[in-house]
């Protein structure tokens, strides 16, 4: 069975919450956190085949304690 077949088989019904925060109000931004988390969603869905559907992502202001509890 090839790789790609396992990966559909074993993450297509999986679920991810993806959090990238670049601008912080008490401490210095960070350079890549919002790209390392879109990086991720885009590896999830091409490389293991995850429904775009069950992923959420939230970079910066989107990023609140109610949003990921939401979430």
């Amino acid at each position: 069975m090839g790789e790609e077949v396992l990966y559909k088989q074993h993450y297509s019904n999986s679920w991810a919450l993806l959090v990238g925060i670049n601008d912080y109000q008490h401490a210095s931004p960070l350079a890549h956190a919002c790209n390392d988390a879109e990086g991720v969603r885009d590896a999830l869905v091409n490389t293991f085949h995850f429904s775009e559907d069950n992923i959420t992502l939230l970079l910066n202001k989107d990023a609140t304690r109610k949003s990921i509890m939401q979430n």
